[in-house]
């Protein structure tokens, strides 16, 4: 089965919707139900696959070495198994990515996400928020690259909570 990478706010949305840390943390008791994942067409998996599926991605997030992040990402794409592959349609040739189960399609199209941003990009860019009481997950995809809470609202509330404690 061929897979392509996810979005980079895809994986995000399913580790922190999934994830049993980040909900742990943000004290979310359950999961979203599994037809709320933004996932691709080809992407199946229901609420168990894709809590287990974000616990193997989390560790990649709340590791802040980049050799472990790269430990990490190999074992997963190791796990699934992904394979490069050369597609032809016509005359035209295609680079893609399969796996042969397709169960583990969503890790893989997950973990090919995460090789790329951190292999394309500062490592400092994918971690977890900032914020106390928070284990939500972020990539930073903006252009000044210093993002550290997954939120506005978490950084606002961790600016306000430093303001009201200098001005004691």
């Amino acid at each position: 089965m061929d897979v392509e990478p996810l979005s980079p706010e895809t994986v995000v949305v399913l580790v922190n919707g999934w994830g049993s840390i980040p909900r742990a943390e943000g004290a979310r008791a359950e999961a979203p139900p599994a037809s709320a994942a933004p996932l691709p067409d080809w992407a199946t998996a229901d609420a168990t696959a894709l809590e287990r599926i974000a616990d193997l991605l989390f560790p990649v997030f709340a590791t802040a070495g980049t050799a472990e992040r790269a430990e990490l990402i190999t074992g997963l794409l190791r796990r699934t198994k992904v394979l490069p592959t050369v597609s032809a349609d016509g005359d035209s040739v295609a680079a893609t990515w399969s796996v042969k189960d397709p169960r583990d399609a969503l890790t893989a199209a997950a973990a090919l996400t995460l090789r790329r941003q951190l292999a394309e990009h500062d490592p400092a860019r994918v971690g977890t928020c900032a914020a106390d009481g928070c284990a939500d997950v972020y990539i930073d995809v903006s252009a000044r690259a210093h993002r550290r809470f997954c939120s506005v609202t978490c950084q606002n509330r961790t600016r306000v909570a430093a303001f009201r404690r200098r001005t004691k």
